[in-house]
């Protein structure tokens, strides 16, 4: 889902993700023709944005198509699969990775938001929470006002 997202943002042609898998071999997966979104966008990150939503925060940003508002984000960039073994027991496999457009490897490090905004969440109260939230959504309204203006 989320390269078809950034499909719609990223312009044709254009990498959205690239994967690796554990031979070294590697794959890309570029943007199509198709609609594109012509309204500028800002992104909201913090240290629970991860897998999907870091594919889709790092072809946005690597493309200069949105800034990134909030926090670093969490690093997972990996491909597992789950594989059921017997008596309900389960067990993870990487099968190899993936980069952002760039090239970037965040795997363990994460993505850097064009503006860093906010503070952890991890154990906060509901309340602190909701501050900090409500503190990255008015630095992100701030930025899309400087993009719309002219």
């Amino acid at each position: 889902m989320a390269v078809e997202i950034a499909d719609r943002f990223v312009p044709a042609g254009q990498p959205i993700v690239h994967t690796v898998d554990r031979q070294g071999r590697r794959q890309t997966q570029r943007a199509t023709r198709g609609p594109k979104v012509p309204l500028p966008a800002v992104v909201l990150v913090n240290e629970f944005t991860a897998s999907a939503g870091e594919i889709l925060a790092g072809a946005l940003r690597d493309h200069d198509v949105a800034p990134l508002v909030g926090l670093r984000t969490f690093g997972k960039g990996v491909i597992q699969s789950v594989v059921s073994l017997p008596g309900g027991a389960g067990a993870t496999i990487t099968s190899g990775k993936y980069l952002t457009p760039d090239g970037h490897d965040i795997h363990g490090t994460g993505i850097t938001p064009t503006l860093v905004a906010g503070a952890r969440q991890e154990g906060r109260s509901e309340a602190e929470v909701a501050r900090i939230e409500a503190q990255q959504f008015v630095r992100a309204l701030e930025v899309l006002r400087r993009r719309l203006s002219p």
